[in-house]
């Protein structure tokens, strides 16, 4: 399977529908804008425990949440994808790891950008470091919220150049057009 027809992934899935004016929209800015960090983490468990009887987690060595830049990290003080995959990880037992991708580019918000502007901005801000720790390995990538699949393709393009032998995806929510 490829995502969006562009880069391979084994499985992807969301636990939430986010449609305009619905409650996914209130938890979705209360874990992003509100420090809501407690509601991230329990979305995490919720992700986890949804699929927890699946195969999904059985093969996954790494969960990788979406990085932020290191400014906007600064300015929000924390990561909700990483809260997110932390959360997931206290269920699944399944190790969180944070330097291995890397947003090299503080690029502007994708929130008010049409599709073809959040594929523009999202494209080659995405590196590796410590790459052979994931190679040959099964990893989960993490975000908050797929729209376009801007972000999540970028993180997978420069994933997949550290030879990984399968790549997931989940978020926690997703946005229907």
């Amino acid at each position: 399977m490829t995502f969006w027809g562009r880069t391979p992934i084994d499985k992807a899935t969301s636990l939430l529908l986010y449609t305009k004016g619905d409650k996914t929209k209130q938890i979705l800015h209360s874990i992003k804008y509100r420090n809501n960090i407690a509601l991230a983490e329990e979305m995490g468990k919720m992700i986890a425990h949804n699929l927890s009887e699946s195969n999904l987690f059985s093969t996954i060595d790494y969960i990788i949440p979406v990085p932020l830049h290191p400014a906007k990290l600064n300015k929000r003080g924390y990561n909700q994808s990483e809260i997110i995959s932390n959360g997931i990880s206290k269920i699944t037992k399944i190790p969180v790891e944070t330097d291995i991708l890397f947003k090299t580019l503080n690029t502007s918000t994708q929130t008010k950008k049409n599709r073809f502007e959040r594929w523009k901005n999202a494209e080659n801000i995405y590196e590796l470091r410590n790459s052979s720790k994931i190679k040959g390995k099964k990893i989960l990538l993490i975000d908050d919220v797929l729209t376009t699949g801007a972000t999540l393709e970028a993180c997978a393009t420069a994933l997949h150049l550290a030879e990984i032998s399968g790549l997931s995806i989940i978020t926690l929510a997703y946005a229907a057009n």
